[in-house]
């Protein structure tokens, strides 16, 4: 069953050609579905940066009006996302991109994100165990910076 659909994975594509733009020196390759991020960006012949995509509908201001307490990621997504770091002693980054990607953009770095608790919230509309995952609540001050290219290596 696909998660994403044709639309957000165009999205997603969308925030590559922007990272791409941002950053000539790294070479941006998508990862296989299913997996725990969706990019890694390569310098030198080598994994520089791990980064998992979240496109969001709304501008962040408007974002922010209609969730105030924060954006929610899987916590699936945050643990796999820590281990990758931990394992590749690189830095992964979760990118928020408001606007389907065109607008804003917002980075996470897992872990730096600390103990949080699991939320009851997240998608209720697709009726799939996945959308019924734990999730945490990610603090539009404390978790949520805004990008910028020199957060990623060899930028």
């Amino acid at each position: 069953m696909k998660l994403e659909s044709a639309w957000d994975r165009d999205n997603e594509m969308y925030v590559r050609e922007r990272l791409a733009a941002f950053t000539p020196a790294i070479t941006w390759v998508n990862m296989p579905e299913f997996s725990a991020a969706d990019l890694l960006g390569f310098s030198e012949g080598r994994v520089v940066n791990i980064v998992e995509v979240k496109t969001r509908k709304y501008s962040r201001i408007e974002s922010e009006r209609r969730y105030p307490s924060g954006l929610i990621l899987k916590r699936r997504k945050l643990e796999e996302l820590i281990t990758l770091s931990d394992l590749t002693n690189l830095t992964a980054l979760v990118l928020f991109a408001f606007e389907h990607g065109s607008g804003e953009i917002l980075s996470c770095m897992p872990s730096t994100v600390g103990e949080k608790h699991n939320v009851e919230t997240g998608r209720r509309d697709r009726d799939l165990a996945t959308d019924r995952e734990p999730v945490v609540l990610l603090d539009w001050t404390k978790d949520l910076r805004s990008f910028l290219p020199a957060q990623l290596s060899a930028s």
